[in-house]
């Protein structure tokens, strides 16, 4: 499971560090922490560079701007929609 931990700056990485540690004690999970300011929001270039997007589920939690941008491009990179499970939080 790779899990990508977008957050718009490091001031709102809140759960890295929790993360951090779940990632020790699970073989399996590989935490990606994504900081916008540095890198920009989440792409399916980003999510290329560390895992593969062939035989992928990807579950896509957050605001809906960014889950609009993502189901975009990883609909443009071939991922078929079935693959793709979305939860928009309405709370921004």
């Amino acid at each position: 499971v790779d899990l990508f931990y977008c957050v718009r700056n490091r001031d709102e990485a809140v759960f890295a560090a929790e993360l951090r540690s779940i990632e020790q004690r699970c073989a399996g999970l590989r935490v990606h922490v994504v900081v916008e300011d540095l890198e920009g929001p989440p792409t399916t270039d980003l999510i290329e560079r560390e895992t593969s997007l062939q035989g992928a589920e990807f579950l896509l939690c957050g605001h809906r701007v960014m889950i609009r941008r993502l189901l975009e491009d990883l609909r443009a990179h071939g991922v078929p929609r079935s693959t793709i499970h979305l939860e928009n939080l309405e709370y921004f």
